[in-house]
C-alpha cells in the first residue's frame, strides 16, 4: 500500500488542513449524491407505475434519500427497513479499513524484513543503521510518490528492523531530533524492535513536532504503541495525551496511520 495511498495526499500533522482530508470529504459528498440520487430515482419510477402502490415503500426510499444529508444532525434514523446508524457505521468502516492497511504494511514489512536476514547471512552482516538511513532519503528524494516508492521504502525497514534485531543501535535522543527523515526512521525502528519506556515524551515530541511525513508518522505511531506497552504510559501526562488527541483530528479517517492512534488514545 502506498503511503500516498494511505495518506490521501495529507498535510502534515501540525496543520490540520491538506488535501487528503479535502480528498475524504469530497468522497463522502460523492457517496452521499449517489446514495440520495439511487433512491429519488427509485421512488420516482415507484410512482410512475400504477401497478405499484405509494405505501412504506415509497416513503422509505424517500428517508433513505434524506439519510446522507442528516448526519451532522442525528445519529440514527428509523425506517421501514429498519434503523440506520450511519455515524457509528462510518466509524466502524473507517475502523476497518485502516486495520486492514496497517495490517498490510506490518505483513510487507515483515517480508522485507525475512529476506534482509537472508541476505545478511549471505554477506556476512547486515547494513548499518547510518548508511540504510541515508539509503531511506535518496529513495525518497530520487523516486516519484507511489506504490514504488513505498514498497522500497518499506524494504528499509525491513532492512533496518533485521540490523537492530542484531545489535545495531543509535543514539535515541539525537535520531528522534533529527532533521534526516531517515536517521528519524531508524529511531522509530529501534523504539519498535526494543522499546525503551523512558523515551515516550522524546518519541510524541519527534512524531508531532518533526515528523512530516506519512510513511515516518505511521513507524513513529508503531513504535509509541510498543513503548507504551512496555512500560512507557505510565509517563503519558495529560499535555501530551491532549497533543496525541490533537494529532488524531489530522489524520485523514481509514488510514492506517488513523487506526494506530485509535489504538493508542483507547488505552487512556
Amino acid at each position: 500500500m502506498s503511503e500516498e495511498s494511505s495518506a490521501s495526499a495529507s498535510a502534515s500533522a501540525g496543520t490540520g488542513t491538506g488535501t487528503g482530508t479535502d480528498a475524504a470529504q469530497r468522497g463522502r459528498l460523492v457517496a452521499k449524491t449517489v446514495l440520495t440520487s439511487v433512491a429519488v430515482v427509485l421512488g420516482v419510477v415507484h410512482v410512475v407505475w400504477p401497478h405499484l402502490k405509494i405505501d412504506l415503500i415509497t416513503l422509505g426510499l424517500l428517508v433513505v434519500a434524506l439519510i446522507p444529508w442528516l448526519d451532522g444532525l442525528f445519529k440514527s434514523v428509523q425506517t421501514p427497513f429498519g434503523g440506520f446508524e450511519f455515524r457509528d457505521m462510518e466509524r466502524r468502516v473507517d475502523a476497518l479499513a485502516g486495520e486492514t492497511r496497517s495490517a498490510r504494511r506490518i505483513a510487507e514489512t515483515g517480508e522485507a524484513r525475512d529476506l534482509a536476514r537472508q541476505d545478511a547471512r549471505a554477506a556476512g552482516g547486515n547494513a548499518a543503521l547510518a548508511e540504510l538511513a541515508g539509503e531511506y532519503d535518496r529513495i525518497r528524494a530520487g523516486l516519484p510518490p507511489g506504490e514504488s516508492r513505498t514498497n522500497a521504502m518499506t524494504t528499509v525497514v525491513g532492512r533496518m528492523i533485521s540490523a537492530v534485531e542484531d545489535g545495531e543501535d543509535v543514539d535515541l535522543p539525537a535520531g528522534l531530533e533529527s532533521p534526516s527523515r531517515g536517521t528519524r526512521l531508524t529511531a522509530y525502528v529501534r523504539l519498535y524492535v526494543r522499546p525503551d519506556a523512558a523515551l515516550l515524551i522524546p518519541l510524541v515530541d519527534s512524531l508531532i513536532d518533526r515528523e512530516d511525513k506519512p510513511f515516518g508518522q505511521y513507524w513513529a505511531l508503531r513504535a509509541l504503541r510498543r513503548v507504551i506497552e512496555a512500560g512507557g504510559g505510565e509517563r503519558m501526562d495529560n499535555n501530551t495525551l491532549r497533543r496525541l488527541r490533537r494529532l488524531d483530528a489530522t489524520v485523514p479517517p481509514g488510514s492506517d496511520r488513523a487506526y494506530e492512534l485509535a489504538r493508542i488514545l483507547a488505552g487512556f
